[in-house]
């Protein structure tokens, strides 16, 4: 494996008593600094990450989970880091599976998005509405950019930072959880990408999604109408 300048992005709204221990974990794999960026957290989320190692972003109200992830793009940019590595910041994602993302990198790919729908690949404690939801979702994307992609929604991802930053991804619009179907429709229809099995976990007895049913769906449907529209407009990224 080639070695790299990894940010670790950790989008984090009052991620206290999980963001510690991934944190952890994380300073432990191939990454090389771990950015946090707080989302309006109102309880102790910065702090926890900051004892535990990570560079911190706070904002004092919520931006949404675009802006904070754009935020860690920016560092990486301005910080001659090469890949960035987004992962949620309530642990549901194992960064000992990071190198795979990397290692696809490696091989020629501009993007990788991990998935737990393919071999290799699995879940824990998923119930039985993620599961509906999730394919159904990969199969709406799937068929809009005429792309396969098995787990659509999965925020562990690993990107070259330059080839974001072709991509328009500054835009107000994009703030919420818009962004990241936006970032998938251009690496899927423009760039090289490729899917590695990881494996997603969910507590039992701890609320891991922040997502509001129905109207946060349709902000992850949105974009990509939107980009589908672009398209056939002409409107497409810098190769």
């Amino acid at each position: 494996m080639k070695q790299h300048r990894i940010l670790l992005i950790l989008p984090a709204y009052n991620e206290e008593g999980k963001i510690g221990r991934l944190v952890k974990k994380s300073k432990d794999s191939i990454v090389k600094d771990v950015f946090v960026a707080c989302d309006g957290c109102i309880d102790k989320t910065a702090e926890e990450a900051a004892a535990a190692g990570a560079i911190v972003s706070s904002l004092p109200q919520r931006a949404g989970v675009g802006h904070a992830i754009r935020r860690g793009v920016d560092y990486a940019l301005d910080n001659d880091y090469d890949v960035c590595v987004v992962m949620g910041g309530d642990d549901q994602d194992d960064p000992k599976e990071i190198p795979r993302l990397i290692e696809k990198l490696d091989s020629g790919y501009d993007f990788v998005i991990g998935s737990r729908y393919i071999p290799g690949g699995r879940t824990v404690n998923q119930n039985l509405f993620r599961f509906l939801s999730t394919k159904t979702y990969s199969l709406f994307f799937s068929i809009m950019t005429l792309h396969w992609i098995s787990d659509a929604s999965n925020g562990f991802r690993a990107f070259l930072p330059q080839v974001a930053k072709r991509c328009d991804l500054w835009r107000k619009e994009l703030d919420g959880y818009e962004l990241e179907p936006y970032l998938l429709f251009d690496m899927v229809k423009y760039f090289r990408y490729a899917e590695v099995p990881v494996t997603k976990y969910y507590h039992l007895n701890q609320s891991y999604s922040k997502m509001k049913p129905f109207v946060d769906w349709f902000n992850i449907i949105k974009p990509v109408m939107m980009k589908t529209l672009e398209d056939l407009g002409g409107k497409r990224p810098k190769r």
